[in-house]
């Protein structure tokens, strides 16, 4: 359980961070008064709502297998091949996900930003 733990937060960690920094380079806001309302801009809340629902696809992703692990072990019996294979495709999709949600973001702020007129 350890290791899923450790795992998941990395993946998090850099598809999170991919999410903010390929956001920012698509919706960048230069032009501001007031510190806050670069929080309140589009690109934020997109960010912040996008970020939420990986979290959210994350864990719900990984709380099958695990209910599955901890319900055999309640009732004694092995964690079959059936179950094995459920927590694969789960954690398979915990990792596509991730992966989609740092690369994506990125390639389109790296085509908005070389797409930007810096003059």
């Amino acid at each position: 359980m350890m290791l899923v733990s450790l795992v998941t937060v990395f993946l998090m960690t850099l598809a999170i961070g991919g999410l903010g920094i390929g956001l920012g380079a698509v919706y960048p806001k230069f032009d501001y008064n007031n510190v806050a309302s670069i929080s309140m801009s589009f690109g934020a809340m997109l960010f912040m709502i996008l970020a939420l629902m990986l979290v959210t696809l994350t864990v719900l992703f990984e709380a099958w297998p695990l209910y599955l692990y901890l319900n055999a072990r309640m009732v004694s019996r092995p964690f079959g091949s059936w179950e094995i294979s459920q927590a694969i495709i789960s954690f398979s999709l915990v990792v596509v996900l991730n992966a989609v949600c740092f690369y994506v973001p990125l390639r389109i702020g790296v085509k908005s930003m070389e797409t930007e007129k810096w003059t």
